[in-house]
């Protein structure tokens, strides 16, 4: 699917806290064209998370926001109505969230939940409702996609749980995927496939991701383009491999420095100095 114009735009984004000396965000800046895949690295509570919620306007109670542009698939979202939020969410931008576990309800059936998605985004439901959720998880190499939708999220691996929250995210064939450190939680022999799974999907369907990651490694396998984020703001951004030989800002000369595959066996990592 060919589609063409800005999936997300993000222009001096702020987010603070009421009563807050200082904002948690401060003046992100970001562009995701249609079809990109672009990560946003940083260290834990560097922002990255936090402004990916954002963009779906699930930021905490009591955070106030502010944006010069704040746009999913061109809709504006700084002062977003229920009607705004219905049109965007799941049809326009979707997300796969760090915890498998925790973004599955452990009480439900996988076929019952994944059910639910198809019956708000497609109207699917009953015998091509099951159907069609059988070719979904076939598309995410589920080898018995009839017996899985049986189970529960607790009898299933990580992996498996994360492989049907991909499937869930492009359910609804969305501009925009918001992938938020999906590698987090899984054995690292099942990384590759995973990643390898958003690659396949969006390319399918033509969406663009925003992937959120820790992990610079990650970040450089599938994208092109990278934000480096450090205590709420963006320090720099531009080609993966461009910043990765010749990184500009001294915090991002930091991160490639901790990356355990550059060092010697027993040579002390480095570590990042303690934000402001």
């Amino acid at each position: 699917m060919t589609r063409s114009g800005p999936a997300l735009e993000i222009e001096d984004l702020q987010l603070r806290f009421g009563g807050a000396p200082e904002a948690t965000l401060r003046g992100v800046s970001m562009r995701v064209d249609a079809g990109e895949i672009v990560g946003v690295v940083g260290e834990s509570g560097s922002g990255k998370s936090l402004t990916a919620l954002t963009v779906l306007r699930l930021e905490p109670p009591g955070a106030v926001v502010s944006a010069t542009c704040l746009r999913v698939a061109g809709r504006d979202l700084r002062i977003p109505t229920r009607q705004d939020l219905q049109a965007v969410r799941g049809p326009e931008v979707s997300m796969i969230f760090q915890d498998p576990m925790a973004a599955l309800s452990p009480t439900r059936r996988i076929g019952d939940q994944i059910g639910d998605v198809l019956h708000r985004h497609r109207g699917q439901r009953g015998r091509a409702g099951r159907a069609e959720a059988e070719n979904l998880l076939e598309a995410v190499h589920i080898r018995d996609p009839r017996d899985l939708l049986r189970r529960y999220p607790f009898e299933l691996s990580g992996g498996m749980r994360q492989r049907v929250l991909i499937a869930m995210a492009f359910v609804s064939q969305p501009r925009l995927v918001l992938a938020d450190e999906i590698t987090t939680a899984i054995d690292a022999s099942l990384r590759r496939v995973v990643l390898d799974l958003i690659v396949a999907q969006a390319a399918a369907s033509g969406a663009a991701v925003l992937l959120v990651s820790h992990d610079l490694n990650v970040i450089r396998s599938v994208c092109r383009r990278v934000y480096v984020m450090r205590a709420g703001e963006v320090v720099e951004a531009g080609p993966v491999e461009a910043i990765l030989t010749a990184p500009q800002a001294a915090y991002t000369r930091m991160l490639i420095a901790a990356m355990p595959e550059l060092h010697a066996p027993r040579r002390p990592l480095l570590a990042t100095e303690a934000a402001p």
